[in-house]
């Protein structure tokens, strides 16, 4: 089986219907020639990594020639007799031209709905839908199909930190995110303090100690009443839950964290909320109870170029990135106060990597939104969870799978 794909702007739809049916080739037709090479590349790597041994070709066209264009798809036609013609996306000349030649020529064609799976398939006049399972793309496969990558590293590298999501990881999430809710002011504020003793100079060898003057809260740092209160208050919290051990010797507290994990969570204020979303995206279900999401990452650090150019190094943060289906999703997780300049770098960044069909969320705890924010939002197809804190888990799931699947 051939298949041409009309190039497109959009990436996933160069792609969809390879994935769906993983031809003997693929012929990605168009009208930039340097445009198609680098997608080529792109979607070589995805390919590679899903094991599908399609082979790319590429062809380019004046789309400003109707008779040039026509020429080509007949080419097409007689080199490829089994080739099938893929309407999902391309210009508007390639289109009509497309139409022309299939009426003569009795050709199949066929479009896909890249977030249903729906194949429509237009042959003898006559049209037929039919589902098909749908096709998928890791966090990683999303983002090198255009042109990016997420970048690994260990804590401290300014990378994404990749997480072991085992039994006990996931109840020490939920301890946390039980104690951050009771009080997100609270939380931020004990954060606050606690956040440089996590840095790597001031911990022992071992990665996971820190001790401290019995009196360091109350006159070692610069802090109000308030934010000593808060931090005493969740470190007995925390020491309670076994998350963190505290041993005084004489004029110093000593405290070790359970894990390099658990530290990772407690070295700044928005990162438990980050971890507990990553944990109920990953528990969002569809209608017929199957899992929406099949990979997902927090922390994840984008490089907008793949390999990374070191004269131009544009990154991103997204705090969970997410696939479903082929679709990826792009969250923002805010415990705190958030202005419209995340909505600009939320749709930013997924427009880059995820075009039109990217899902955006934007999660946030204590917030009241002023109405220009909330329209703002709208605009920019972006859907608002707020007051998670206030959630049952369930009910926090259960709204992530309705913005996932909508």
């Amino acid at each position: 089986m051939t298949i041409v794909e009309f190039f497109d702007r959009e990436m996933l739809e160069n792609i969809i219907g390879t994935l769906m049916f993983q031809p003997e080739r693929v012929v990605l037709f168009g009208r930039d020639l340097k445009k198609l090479a680098a997608f080529q590349k792109n979607m070589a790597q995805v390919l590679a990594n899903k094991n599908i041994h399609t082979k790319i070709l590429i062809e380019s066209v004046n789309t400003t020639e109707y008779a040039s264009v026509v020429k080509k798809l007949n080419g097409f036609i007689d080199a490829y007799p089994d080739c099938v013609f893929d309407l999902t996306g391309g210009e508007e000349l390639i289109l009509v031209a497309m139409g022309a030649v299939a009426a003569k020529r009795n050709i199949p064609l066929h479009s896909i709905n890249p977030r249903s799976g729906r194949v429509k398939t237009i042959l003898h006049n006559s049209g037929e839908t039919r589902e098909t399972k749908s096709a998928s793309l890791t966090v990683d496969e999303a983002i090198t199909l255009f042109g990016g990558m997420i970048e690994y590293g260990a804590p401290g590298s300014g990378k994404t930190v990749p997480l072991k999501l085992d039994g006990t990881m996931q109840r020490d999430v939920i301890a946390l995110w039980h104690i951050l809710r009771k009080n997100c002011g609270d939380w931020n504020a004990a954060i606050e303090v606690l956040s440089p003793l996590t840095d790597v100079q001031n911990l022992d060898r071992d990665g996971l100690t820190f001790s401290v003057p019995q009196n360091y809260f109350k006159s070692g740092l610069k802090n109000s009443s308030y934010k000593i209160a808060c931090m005493e208050s969740v470190l007995s919290q925390l020491t309670a839950k076994g998350i963190l051990f505290e041993k005084r010797t004489g004029d110093m507290r000593r405290f070790t964290f359970k894990n390099k994990q658990m530290l990772r969570a407690l070295s700044k204020s928005g990162t438990v909320l980050e971890l507990y979303t990553l944990l109920c995206v990953l528990s969002a279900k569809s209608l017929s109870g199957s899992s929406l999401v099949g990979s997902a990452v927090s922390g994840a650090v984008i490089d907008w170029e793949n390999p990374p150019d070191e004269f131009d190094d544009v990154k991103n943060e997204i705090d969970v990135l997410a696939t479903t289906g082929a679709i990826p999703v792009f969250i923002s997780c805010k415990n705190g106060g958030v202005d419209s300049g995340e909505l600009y770098k939320l749709s930013t960044v997924a427009e880059r990597f995820g075009g039109k069909y990217a899902k955006k969320i934007l999660v946030m705890t204590y917030y009241n939104a002023r109405e220009s924010f909330i329209q703002r939002a709208q605009a920019m197809n972006i859907k608002l969870i707020r007051n998670v804190h206030e959630m049952s888990r369930e009910e926090f799931i259960k709204r992530l799978s309705d913005n996932i699947k909508n």
